[in-house]
């Protein structure tokens, strides 16, 4: 579990170093989708969504890696083609979260357990409105900033509420996994 919190911030969080034209990401989501992707088979085989989640991790992680390299390798990549890549990692990085948060709630049934998936379902609800607000309002800088920003404060929430999952899920499992 402690993979899967480490995994996701690289997912929620964009930090980039700008260079000379180059961008280069800290937190690289296809790093979080490799972290995913090694989540212990035990937590897979409860869970078929988080099964789902280490399949599509490899894809997902794959398109990830490329648009890294892009964003590294061409200055000044064309505008309309880096929106089209930004809105293809951001509809993957909300399904993937959807996800997780699914198969968490099959742990929490198998394991009897709470993980908290009611409040990080509504952490990823509030993640998915104003990114997609965001993307409408591109052109309305100030608003676009705003829901930005409230996007960034619902995935802090989210790892918030994550990480209150992975430590109830280490107590009750007697350690890290």
């Amino acid at each position: 579990m402690d993979r899967l919190f480490v995994g996701i911030l690289f997912l929620l969080f964009d930090f980039n170093l700008t260079l000379n034209g180059h961008s280069v990401g800290l937190l690289p989501d296809f790093v979080g989708y490799l972290l995913l992707f090694t989540l212990p088979d035990r937590l897979s085989q409860q869970s078929p969504a988080l099964r789902k989640c280490r399949r599509i991790s490899v894809w997902f992680g794959a398109f990830s890696l490329f648009s890294y390299l892009l964003a590294l390798l061409v200055a000044q990549p064309d505008p309309l083609l880096r929106y089209g890549i930004g809105l293809v990692e951001m509809v993957f990085r909300l399904y993937f979260l959807y996800q997780l948060v699914q198969g968490l709630r099959q742990l929490e049934a198998v394991y009897g357990l709470s993980l908290c998936t009611a409040s990080l379902q509504k952490r990823w609800a509030l993640i998915t409105a104003f990114q997609v607000f965001s993307l409408m309002l591109i052109y309305s800088l100030l608003i676009s900033a705003l829901c930005s920003v409230i996007s960034f404060v619902g995935g802090i929430l989210f790892a918030y509420t994550l990480n209150a999952a992975r430590l109830q899920w280490n107590r009750s499992q007697g350690g890290a996994l």
